[in-house]
């Protein structure tokens, strides 16, 4: 939310469509915890909300704005996820950075942290500015295994999925941690944590 106030003190959005978007997000979050809302739509509700919040920021600003979150970002990434990123990179691993996250956000954090590919949720731009609509859903859940299926196939060299490593720290996660023999729950929700424990995953808390 630091990152929304500081867009809306430039003036780029309005006090009101701040306080409309704060509603949002409380009316989701309430409607998840009273269990009217599974997780993954609860997820993509919020997102969506989020995004509307950005129309008709520029590209150039949101990009600058990226670079100050991936900053943040690294500066508060956990010291065992940056060992672990170090380690495959050192071995020379492929890494990609799958997240819902919005793209540009996505890649200065990419940048910053190295990694080889980032897959994030495109927005749709228009004369140079969001238009505050999604491209293509978020990836989230299934639609996250399947996105990553793809991306794979489209890889120029055969990927061992059996070798391969997959982090995650939502239940939401299972389905393309599934995909590879070592997928490892990093500091994970209950549910990530009680599925991984019960399929013998390897567990970071």
């Amino acid at each position: 939310m630091q990152e929304i106030r500081s867009i809306s003190t430039k003036g780029i959005i309005c006090k009101v469509r701040l306080a409309v978007l704060n509603l949002k997000m409380f009316f989701v979050y309430v409607f998840y915890k009273m269990h009217l809302l599974n997780e993954l739509t609860m997820r993509t509700l919020a997102f969506k909300a989020l995004v509307a919040f950005f129309k008709n920021s520029s590209e150039g600003y949101i990009i600058g704005r990226a670079r100050v979150f991936a900053d943040n970002y690294q500066s508060l990434l956990r010291p065992e996820m940056q060992r672990i990123i170090k380690g495959h990179q050192t071995k020379s691993h492929t890494t990609i950075l799958f997240s819902g996250m919005m793209q540009p956000y996505l890649d200065a954090v990419k940048q910053n942290l190295q990694f080889d590919i980032a897959i994030g949720t495109k927005l749709q731009v228009k004369d140079g500015r969001y238009t505050g609509k999604i491209e293509k859903l978020p990836y989230f859940g299934e639609r996250r295994a399947q996105a990553l299926s793809e991306v794979i196939r489209k890889l120029d060299f055969k990927v061992d999925l059996n070798g391969s490593f997959a982090y995650g720290d939502s239940i939401l996660d299972r389905y393309y941690m599934g995909l590879v023999g070592n997928p490892v729950a990093v500091f994970p929700d209950n549910n990530l944590a009680r599925f991984a424990q019960e399929n013998g995953w390897i567990v970071i808390s």
